[in-house]
Parts: C-alpha cells; structure tokens; sequence
C-alpha cells in the first residue's frame, strides 16, 4: 500500500457474512471520481481483497491518482440466490431493500444534468425510493459548488431509523464541458458506492456480486491549461406582430481559473436592445422606437488565506442606457471572513465580505444632481448565510451600502431570502423576497420620461424602495413509493 494511505484494515461479522471494513485517514480529502470516509463496508469474496482508488496530492500539490489496493472496484450488480432459496426467497429480500428519499438541492442548468431520477431509480435498482422522506431509512442530500476546472457535487448519506447515525458524505467532480449523461453517471456510480455500507447491513447483501477492473498505475496530472477554463457566447432573437417588432443581440466571455490558494475570474457581457410600436392616438398614427444598451467588464481576484478567511478584490468598467451611465470605472479592494469552515461550503455558509469601492462616473444626461461626471467613494458589508439541510434549504444575503460624502442622504440597504422548507409528510412550503431601502441613485436622468419610456421602462425611475415577494404551497399524497420508470408518451399531454 502506498505511504500517502495509512489505512487501518479489520473485519466485521454482519447477517453471517465476513465483511473488511478500510477506515482511511481523515485527509483524502479530495477525488476525481469519489473517496473513502471512515468506515466504508466492502463485502470479501474468497481471497478477493476490497480495492477503491482515491486520490491525493504529492508534496508539490500536484494531483495525482493512486491506487490504495491492487484492484479497482468497477461495478455493482444483483446476482440470482441459489435455485434451493426460490424466486419467493428473493422477493423477500427485494421488499426489505433500504428505503431511500433522494433531495437533490440543485436548480437551474446543474438541476437537469444531475438530477434525473429516472434515470438513478433505473440504474440504482437495489433499493425502494420514496416520496417523503420521513418514510425512508437513507436520506440522499446532493448539493454542488464550483471547483477548480468544474463543478463539485457533495453526495451526503444520512442514516434513519434503524441506521441512524450512520452517515457518509462522497464527492464527484465534473468538468464544465461534461455532457449530460457523464454527469449522471458520475453520480450514480458514486450513489451506488455509498449504498455499500449500509446494503452490508441488509440480507439484502447475499444478492450482491462484485466485479473488478484492470490494474491502474499512478499518473501525474498534466493540464496544458493550468487549470484555465474559457467560454464564448453569442447569441439574439428577433420577434414581431403587425403592430410591434423587438429584437435583441447579446454576447458574453469568460476566463476562470480557480486553485486551492487562487480563484481568478474575468468576464465581458453586453446586449443591444431595438424595439418598435405602431399606434394610434386621436386618429393619428404614432410609431415609437427605443434603443438600449449595456456594456459591463469584470475581473476578480481571490487569495485563499486558510478555512475562514480570505481576500482580493474586483475591478468593473460599465456603461448602461437604462441607469444614464456613459462609463463607470470601479476599483473594490475586500476581504471576508466566514464563520465556517470553507470545506463545508456545500452544507452551510455564514460570510462576512466587506468591500471599500473607488469609482469614476460619466453620465450620458445631466442629473437631478446636476452632474455629468463626479468621483465616488463608497463602502459595503454584505452578510450571506446558506444552509443546506435534511428538512430544506434556507438562503438568506444582507448588504448595506452608503457613500462617504453623505453617510446618510446616500445609502441602500438590501435583504434577500429563501426558504424551501419540508414541513411533514408531503407537505412544502417555498418562500422567497427582497427588499431594498434605496436612497444611491446618483445617475438619475434630470427631467421628466416620457409615457413610453415609464411603462417600457427603458429608462431608471426614483424610487425609494424596491420588493418582490414569492409563496408557493406544495402537498403530495398517495403511494410512498417511486420506484417505477415508465417514459410512454412523455408527460402525456
């Protein structure tokens, strides 16, 4: 075994059956497919030794994957009991298979490439899912963060009754360019290896075969992009009646490079916006047109500074239509603190970040302050706190604001929530708001807008707050089980 894994190797007696138990050392802690916790259970077969391959880092932080023990676990099947046991004997066992709820606390784009049940419940086929999970014996929590070259997806495994208190948590890395289906098998490959450890618990064990792959030799990582990452976007749309036309071009780039010690992130976006209403008022016939545009670049840089703190700052040059801003350029000096470790960033957050910002501003039209340009120095603290729970997520963002030469004539303070709460059995309840006390807008045109310019709202208005509330109700009932995939005629509607 090599020197990086100090493992320590016992066995254990479960349901009749001899099991090695590897208990890694706390420090493994990354992999580029999954990696051991303490106590992961692999059933022993004759002289056949229990293999994972991990992964760890040389002493120049080079990644590199080794091989704990010779062979490489590869896959997982059901094999057929003896032909003395009968087909009753092996229903049985099925029936009494761990219930699992799986809580995948991913949305948008990362929602359809790693949440498809369907597709876990045909490939993971061992095990009863269910809708609650108050009803399951195995809450499966899947939440996801961005990691240098990808994302990383955490897959925690919480025991309920009668395995209560035996929980593991497993990681999956994807590259950004991963096609849908490599994610999902990702995910399902390290599902089934976390189920191990308590399927070893069931008499379900006996109906388990264990096959194993080629030998792997230790490979240094070569990444010819020094872990880089560059997107390109481009893109319009155009669409239009007898009476109205819009259209719209929009283009993005982005440069990540994100390590242990660095994260550098730089990106340009903007947009151009025509639209086109034909009217008519007192039996004439009024045709309006509005053009807007926007421009934005930025640039940050990030210095790890241990698991609580770090530092940095960002750069921004802009230019928008909609807030008067012929050209704004921001420098952000910041720091933060978070009041948890950044290693458990996937489960819970509670940080600190506060910012010191320089800016110059040139308006495009004189403003109620009777600038065209004027110097800025303002300050911020945000306050963001995440967690990510069996009973379900709660976000919330606090950031006050204020600029120095009038502490409290220009200043805004900002709330942002979200709760998606579990109540009972069933039963979800989705909550979500903002609101703004705003007394900063600095850039406001001078002069009154037009009826067009209000209701298209092409252009700021004053305001001196700002809203938005969301409630949403959730109640299921029926079967507790999920197991069935069925895909005839879509959604069958």
């Amino acid at each position: 075994m090599p020197p990086v894994s100090k493992a320590s190797v016992f066995h254990h007696k479960v349901n009749g059956r001899y099991f090695q138990i590897l208990d890694p050392p706390q420090d493994h802690r990354r992999g580029g497919l999954t990696y051991l916790r303490p106590g992961f259970i692999l059933p022993l077969y004759g002289k056949a030794a229990s293999n994972m391959i991990g992964r760890a880092r040389d002493e120049k932080g080079t990644g590199i994957r080794i091989l704990l023990l010779a062979p490489v676990l590869a896959a997982l099947t059901l094999a057929p009991l003896p032909s003395r046991a009968g087909e009753e004997t092996n229903r049985d066992m099925l029936r009494q298979a761990p219930k699992v709820y799986v809580d995948c606390s991913l949305s948008g784009r990362r929602a359809w490439r790693a949440c498809d049940l369907d597709h876990l419940r045909a490939e993971v086929n061992f095990v009863n899912y269910v809708r609650d999970r108050n009803e399951s014996d195995i809450h499966i929590l899947i939440t996801s963060q961005d990691s240098a070259g990808g994302i990383e997806y955490t897959v925690a495994f919480m025991g309920r009754k009668a395995f209560l208190g035996v929980d593991d948590t497993l990681h999956y890395y994807s590259n950004r360019v991963d096609a849908e289906d490599t994610v999902r098998q990702g995910l399902v490959r390290i599902i089934q290896a976390g189920l191990m450890r308590y399927i070893a618990r069931c008499p379900l064990v006996n109906l388990m075969n264990f096959s194993l792959a080629r030998e792997m030799k230790p490979a240094p990582v070569d990444d010819k992009w020094d872990h880089w990452i560059f997107s390109l976007y481009a893109g319009g749309y155009i669409r239009g009646e007898e009476m109205s036309r819009r259209s719209e071009l929009s283009g993005r780039f982005s440069a990540r490079r994100a390590t242990p010690d660095l994260k550098l992130d730089f990106e340009i976006d903007g947009s151009s916006n025509v639209s086109r209403y034909v009217y008519t008022e007192e039996g004439e016939t009024v045709v309006y047109e509005s053009l807007t545009r926007n421009f934005q670049c930025d640039s940050l840089a990030v210095f790890s500074l241990g698991e609580h703190w770090s530092a940095g700052g960002s750069a921004r040059v802009e230019s928008d239509t909609y807030d008067n801003t012929r050209l704004a350029v921001q420098i952000a000096p910041a720091v933060e603190f978070n009041l948890f470790p950044y290693s458990e960033s996937t489960r819970k957050q509670c940080r600190f970040l506060y910012s010191l910002r320089f800016s110059r501003v040139s308006y495009l039209a004189e403003t109620i302050y009777d600038k065209l340009g004027e110097n800025l120095l303002s300050q911020a603290l945000t306050v963001d706190l995440v967690v990510k729970q069996p009973w379900g997520t709660a976000q919330t963002s606090l950031e006050a604001s204020h600029y120095f030469h009038d502490l409290f004539k220009h200043s805004r303070l900002s709330l942002w929530a979200y709760l998606d709460l579990k109540v009972f059995k069933g039963f979800s309840l989705d909550l979500s708001g903002s609101y703004a006390v705003i007394h900063d807008q600095l850039s406001l045109e001078k002069g009154e807008l037009s009826p067009e310019e209000v209701l298209l709202q092409r252009k700021q208005m004053a305001t001196n707050y700002r809203y938005r509330i969301y409630v949403g109700l959730s109640y299921t009932f029926g079967s507790i089980f999920s197991n069935v995939v069925n895909p005839r005629f879509g959604n069958g509607y």
